[in-house]
């Protein structure tokens, strides 16, 4: 998991060096981004070119806190191509 703070600069050179499984989406490239809170869970669904996951991000009771900060890291790039439900 990345704990870094919303305005804090990520190295992605180092992130995958560190971590060489991790998938990362230029901006550019997502259609979409769909943030889902159901009765039980939390999800996030991206929908790009070269691939389309949908992660489960945790219970219900987080829905809050990852909506606040998926807004924040989302929103300013991608507007309304991101969708809360």
């Amino acid at each position: 998991m990345i704990q870094e703070e919303i305005n804090e600069k990520i190295d992605i050179k180092k992130l995958k060096h560190e971590t060489p499984d991790l998938k990362i989406i230029p901006y550019t490239e997502i259609e979409k981004a769909e943030f889902e809170v159901t009765r039980f869970a939390v999800y996030l669904e991206i929908k790009a070119p070269s691939f389309t996951p949908k992660y489960v991000l945790g219970a219900k009771k987080y829905g809050d806190q990852f909506q606040v900060i998926l807004r924040s890291l989302l929103e300013p790039k991608i507007g309304d191509r991101f969708i809360v439900k």
